[in-house]
């Protein structure tokens, strides 16, 4: 519990060994060309994925057998930036990106699939992907700009093959979080947040008194008693009931 790892532009990486109180410098020692990580998540025990890339091109996707000190290249996808990634279960696991990029691999990432998606009629931005368990999982993203989307998709066999269950004419979303089995929720641009009640089926815009309207990037909740986002401008609001 006292070992953490932090990336982000231009290959920045660092480490803590105290539980996050003091944090050092350290490097991939893989060229990566500046590019920049957007994404660690962690698989088995002791492996460790960070993912990323640069001007929404030159994606990669690195792997650590060892809790992050030695790092290896895994996978390199010339025209796709990787926004998000996630572990599935057994190897599997899954990214996505803009321009509607989602792929999934069951060998820890040595290879790729690219999943049937229902088409929004657009060509959608995909900020997070997570997975719930082996089967169900959630992509969110959509459209920025005047004609700006909020855009959910949902799968039930383990990222074959991808539904749209919501796809409205409002900001982009950037985060989705499971609270319990049934709860979860989705937030984005302008302070866009979103709850579903009933395992992701239907989704819901929430009015929150307290919300100053920031983009909102990150959704963390403990139980479904407590729980928190966070956005631009350093702005984070917290649930507790």
């Amino acid at each position: 519990w006292l070992s953490g790892i932090s990336a982000g532009v231009n290959e920045s990486l660092y480490k803590t060994s105290d539980g996050g109180q003091t944090w050092v410098a350290d490097v991939y020692e893989i060229e990566l060309n500046n590019r920049n990580t957007n994404v660690l998540f962690k698989a088995q025990p002791s492996t460790v994925f960070a993912a990323g890339g640069l001007d929404d091109v030159n994606g990669f996707i690195l792997k650590s057998n060892d809790n992050g000190n030695l790092w290896q290249m895994v996978y390199q996808w010339t025209d796709n930036e990787v926004y998000s990634g996630t572990y599935i279960s057994s190897n599997q696991i899954a990214v996505c990106g803009p321009n509607g990029f989602i792929q999934t691999s069951s060998d820890n990432g040595v290879s790729w699939s690219v999943p049937q998606i229902e088409d929004p009629q657009y060509t959608p931005i995909l900020n997070e992907i997570i997975f719930i368990d082996e089967f169900i999982g959630y992509c969110v993203g959509g459209q920025v700009g005047e004609d700006s989307t909020s855009l959910i998709l949902r799968t039930i066999d383990g990222g074959l093959n991808w539904s749209i269950v919501y796809n409205e004419t409002s900001p982009c979303l950037n985060a989705v979080e499971k609270v319990t089995e049934n709860i979860l929720y989705a937030a984005g641009d302008y302070g866009i947040i979103l709850k579903s009640e009933d395992g992701g089926l239907t989704w819901l815009k929430q009015d929150i008194s307290v919300n100053p309207g920031q983009d909102i990037f990150a959704i963390d909740f403990f139980n479904e008693h407590i729980g928190g986002f966070s956005g631009r401008w350093g702005n984070v609001i917290i649930y507790y009931d």
